[in-house]
């Protein structure tokens, strides 16, 4: 699987509890399980892999 780096601010959370990415499809966001890794406190980043992520995938920030 593919690991990327995503703002902490994008990660949530599935019907079952487990952590996701919303990625930016052409027919709108779509939900991605992820694992989470490492933390960059300083930059407010996470680490993420999962198989359905790719480099250069647009991920979705859920509005608060």
């Amino acid at each position: 699987p593919s690991v990327l780096a995503v703002p902490v601010a994008a990660l949530i959370s599935t019907a079952d509890g487990q952590p996701a990415v919303l990625v930016m499809g052409s027919s709108g966001p779509r939900q991605r399980p992820v694992s989470v890794g490492l933390f960059d406190d300083a930059d407010g980043m996470i680490q993420v892999s999962g198989p359905r992520l790719s480099a250069g995938d647009q991920v979705v920030i859920p509005a608060s």
